[in-house]
């Protein structure tokens, strides 16, 4: 592999990134139509090893090279967050949230925490200017996203931590036609959404089997109080319905 290399750290949401920043680049500085072939012709699967992952990139330094001049070539690579030789620069690990206040609220807390510890295991810088912490309505989320559109140094990632800071931070990214410039997750499903057949990403939380567990829990403090206390941590999966 000539001139493209992998980056030392890996995002979580790596793939979902890097195809996105391709096909637009890909869409700015050839065209449309070249851009849905190439993602077609070189798919990359969530989750991929590293060994999937530096293959996929070999595949898509030949093709480039092979097929654009050089300038081209640069440009589309640039428009990627890369360097001209084609490594991914610190600019695609920037993962931004929007949350509720962490010092006076429970859960706003936890999430922060996961936030924080999903950095660290990845291998992520901890950005201050890229942490929202404010109230879980969806008007705080809407003045927040306008907020993150208008920095200089822009993420390329962005997490909101219920369905109402979803709420918000969409109607934000739809009214300044960002729709396409972040990779969004929220922690809950937008119902709403889903009726409107608008595509999102999401962590999907089964609301029935929380509340039966807790009572569980809960019966059985009360009846052996001097048991330890139990902790139990149920699937989460994470839905991706968009780059």
């Amino acid at each position: 592999m000539k001139n493209f290399s992998m980056p030392k750290q890996v995002s979580p949401t790596l793939e979902i990134d890097e195809l996105m920043r391709l096909k637009h680049s890909l869409e700015k500085n050839v065209s449309k139509e070249v851009a849905e072939s190439i993602i077609k012709e070189i798919p990359l699967s969530i989750n991929s090893t590293p060994d999937i992952r530096a293959e996929w990139v070999e595949n898509l330094s030949a093709i480039l090279e092979n097929r654009f001049d050089k300038k081209t070539v640069k440009n589309i690579r640039q428009e990627c967050y890369c360097n001209e030789n084609g490594r991914l620069e610190d600019t695609a690990n920037k993962i931004a949230v929007i949350n509720g206040n962490h010092e006076s609220n429970v859960l706003a807390s936890e999430r922060y925490k996961g936030y924080l510890d999903g950095l660290r295991e990845a291998g992520l810088e901890i950005r201050e200017e890229l942490i929202y912490q404010g109230t879980y309505k969806q008007s705080y989320a809407y003045l927040a996203a306008k907020e993150i559109f208008q920095k200089q140094d822009q993420p390329t990632a962005v997490l909101t931590c219920n369905n109402s800071l979803g709420k918000g931070y969409l109607q934000a990214v739809r009214e300044d036609g960002k729709t396409d410039s972040y990779t969004h997750v929220s922690l809950d499903k937008i119902e709403m959404l889903d009726l409107l057949g608008i595509p999102h990403n999401y962590i999907e939380r089964d609301s029935y089997e929380l509340g039966k567990r807790a009572a569980e829990l809960l019966i059985n403090r009360i009846a052996f109080p001097e048991k330890r206390i139990q902790n139990i941590l149920l699937e989460a999966p994470l839905f991706r319905e968009t780059f």
